[in-house]
């Protein structure tokens, strides 16, 4: 969870309901007050976030990226949330992603050609951040205070923001999600449609063997960030979500795709639904494969390739188109389960519910064969 996430209205809302639920907050006032903050519209509606700053090391930048180490490995366990998973990466990522300012600190403990490495990853990472460098945080506070820097609305459509706010969204206001990569970023863009991807993302892979494995591989050793989403075979009503940073990738599932959801529940502001309908392909919707790379001297078609490998044959995409048109939901499913192999862990799925015309989600079970 992100600090500006507690801004948002859906994060109070979410604090009431786990307090209705017995999860936290178990004082009236407590409740009284995230209940007042709600009916306003929001933390933001009260208090200014200003100013997003992260500070790098950049004496340990680099190594960071390539550790394999988990959050917990590096502080106490009583520290961090039991179901933070994130790795030391993820966690540095996600903060300068997330950042207006970004101060590149022990600027003097690196020759300058890796300093002007580590300024470039960033710039990458967060193109729109302002990037200051210093020696043992020596900046002037006026660079990090009183900034008004920060902008919900466009921080809202930023990388960093894909995953952990759109995902709150979603649980909130039935499938309001879009997922679109930063302009800047357009040039590492890979967008593939049809496919069934079919290697096993399971938490049983070691991490030093995967770090391992990426090195050596010409096309993804010099890859430090992909984030997107998926389209799998086996999988039509919701969209995976990819999220890779340094060596470690989280395959994980996502929110409906817009064309599996009653209309009714679309957002209702017409240049949203202009930039979901701006994605959408005859005869299946908005589903599609969407993924930003970013990395050091990358093989883009080496990429392109990899990726393409992926992709269902003509003769395969025929049988799915086929399986599709089943009537019968359960059906669908099941004969899609027979076509294509499914390694991946079981997401919540997306049903319809008869009796009230709505979609919902629900856990359902994936043949997870494993190759």
């Amino acid at each position: 969870m992100q600090v500006a996430e507690t801004f948002t209205e859906e994060f109070t809302r979410a604090m009431i309901q786990a307090a209705e639920e017995g999860g936290m907050t178990e004082q009236p006032e407590d409740r009284r007050i995230l209940q007042d903050i709600a009916d306003l519209g929001g933390l933001d509606k009260i208090a200014k976030l200003d100013t997003l700053v992260t500070v790098i090391d950049a004496f340990n930048f680099l190594s960071n990226f390539a550790t394999t180490d988990f959050i917990s490995d590096r502080w106490a366990k009583d520290q961090i949330d039991p179901e933070d998973e994130r790795t030391v990466t993820d966690l540095m990522v996600d903060q300068i992603e997330f950042s207006t300012t970004i101060i590149l600190n022990k600027t003097n403990s690196v020759p300058a050609e890796q300093r002007e490495r580590i300024l470039g990853i960033v710039k990458q990472l967060n193109p729109t951040a302002k990037v200051l460098q210093s020696n043992y945080c020596n900046v002037d506070i006026k660079e990090v205070i009183g900034t008004g820097t920060f902008e919900f609305e466009k921080a809202a459509t930023g990388m960093g923001w894909l995953q952990s706010l759109h995902d709150l969204a979603v649980r909130e206001i039935n499938g309001q999600k879009k997922i679109t990569p930063t302009p800047e970023t357009e040039e590492y863009d890979v967008s593939m449609a049809d496919a069934e991807l079919s290697e096993d993302f399971s938490k049983s892979i070691n991490p030093k063997e995967a770090a391992k494995n990426k090195a050596s591989d010409p096309v993804f050793k010099g890859l430090l960030r992909s984030k997107g989403f998926v389209w799998l075979a086996t999988r039509p009503g919701l969209h995976g979500e990819w999220s890779q940073a340094g060596t470690m990738l989280t395959l994980q599932g996502g929110g409906p795709w817009f064309c599996a959801l009653d209309r009714a529940q679309w957002p209702d502001n017409e240049a949203t639904i202009k930039s979901i309908m701006a994605d959408f392909q005859a005869p299946w919707g908005d589903r599609r494969q969407e993924i930003v790379f970013i990395g050091e001297k990358l093989d883009h078609a080496g990429l392109h390739q990899k990726f393409d490998e992926c992709l269902l044959s003509d003769a395969e995409m025929k049988k799915w188109e086929k399986a599709m048109r089943l009537k019968n939901s359960e059906t669908m499913h099941d004969k899609l389960a027979q076509l294509f192999e499914d390694g991946f862990e079981d997401w919540p799925e997306l049903v319809h519910d008869e009796d009230d015309g709505h979609n919902h989600s629900h856990g359902h079970s994936h043949g997870t064969t494993k190759h």
